[in-house]
């Protein structure tokens, strides 16, 4: 509900030339090839904030407003400097900067945007827009600080990101060090100026470790579903026994968000699909097709499907979050890229069990997975602070762009 003394619909200002709607230019892939240069073009993709590439021209140098023609409608904010856009590209320009905010008026669109509803039948042409949309008669200095207070938390978010993103590479990097040459016990990374290292099929390791086959490791046989045509015959429920998915392995993480249930009777039937608690997951086909998860036991019964190979280590001689770790790893995933011969990319059974991992003591696996985990926490409390920040921005939007809240100037 929108609680503004007065509002107008967009069409109206238009009308009254306040603001004025264009589309872009054609700017293709090959234009771009032909004429590289240093000046953003921008599309319709919501990814990389709609960048399409870099062009030797530009046809703006000044502040507007974009959006997706095409598909989604998504808004964009450009501040001041030389680009283009496409032809799958709207542009608002406000022709009187004295009554309207750019950044205010970005927002106040992209938040009605979220109610919005565009496909690929049902466009978001300028002819559409300006009939869908309200802009509220508020005074330029109160959009203004309306705009600063979102921009702020944009910022936020925006430097989190980009610390999470700092994390990962720092978490990567120590990964490829600890996994290649381990923690001795002082608590210090190897290194070939203070310990010895030998030769192995997976080049220099420390001297104590060996290379050996994966399924070294194994408890029990490596397991699946069996058939994937079985698959099919399941139906599936809103509420039941869960059923998990290859889609659903992320590294280190299951995604229960999109979780699908099977009811008991069919359960107790697919036995060779039964997850146990401390299993790791390993995905061999689809789109998470070489990612592995340890499963909790979340559930006290779980089934899984014939794209993921259930491994049941024998804690004896590896602890689960290190052989879960090394499958996430770039060392796996190499050997695993060679194996891979098909048109259909998957991850056979054999292909795992002649996996090649290495073999180190479990205390010192151990260290490594509390170095690993002192750094994945770091990740995990700044995603954390992401989600408390675009909660907060979502709850300023709703109070600040319906009038809901009224800002003192």
């Amino acid at each position: 509900m929108r609680n503004w003394d007065k509002e107008y619909v967009l069409e109206d200002l238009l009308k009254e030339n306040i603001f004025s709607l264009d589309r872009g230019r054609v700017i293709s892939s090959i234009d771009i090839a032909k004429c590289p240069g240093i000046f953003p073009v921008y599309s319709s993709s919501v990814q990389k904030n709609g960048l399409f590439g870099y062009y030797d021209k530009f046809d703006f140098d000044e502040e507007l407003i974009t959006w997706s023609v095409d598909g989604g409608g998504y808004f964009f904010y450009r501040p001041k400097h030389k680009f283009s856009v496409t032809n799958v590209s709207g542009i608002l320009k406000i022709n009187k900067p004295e009554l309207f905010d750019y950044k205010f008026l970005y927002y106040n669109l992209a938040f009605q945007h979220a109610s919005q509803y565009y496909d690929y039948s049902d466009k978001a042409h300028p002819s559409v827009i300006k009939k869908r949309y309200l802009i509220p008669e508020i005074s330029l200095s109160e959009q203004q600080t309306i705009a600063s207070i979102l921009s702020k938390l944009d910022e936020a978010i925006s430097q989190t990101e980009q610390l999470i993103e700092k994390y990962k590479r720092i978490k990567e990097g120590l990964m490829n060090d600890l996994l290649t040459r381990g923690i001795d016990e002082h608590g210090n990374i190897r290194t070939e100026e203070t310990h010895k290292f030998k030769d192995s099929p997976m080049g220099r390791i420390p001297e104590e470790w060996e290379v050996v086959p994966f399924e070294t490791y194994y408890k029990s046989p490596i397991r699946d579903f069996g058939s994937f045509s079985s698959t099919k015959l399941i139906t599936f429920l809103e509420e039941g026994i869960p059923f998990i998915k290859s889609e659903m392995i992320e590294e280190n993480n299951i995604n229960w968000e999109s979780v699908s249930f099977i009811s008991y009777d069919v359960h107790k039937l697919l036995t060779k699909s039964y997850v146990n608690k401390n299993n790791i997951l390993f995905s061999k086909i689809g789109s998470a097709l070489g990612k592995a998860a340890i499963y909790n036991g979340e559930y006290l019964n779980c089934n899984s499907n014939a794209a993921v190979a259930k491994i049941d280590i024998d804690n004896n001689l590896a602890l689960n979050k290190y052989v879960c770790a090394f499958l996430n790893s770039t060392f796996a995933k190499n050997q695993f890229s060679f194996m891979i011969i098909s048109l259909l990319p998957r991850i056979n059974l054999g292909d795992i069990n002649k996996l090649l991992i290495f073999k180190l003591p479990v205390e010192e696996q151990s260290r490594i997975i509390h170095k690993l985990n002192k750094t994945q926490n770091l990740i995990d409390n700044t995603t954390d602070l992401i989600s408390k920040l675009t909660s907060q921005k979502s709850g300023l939007m709703n109070d600040l762009l319906t009038g809901k809240v009224r800002v003192k100037i």
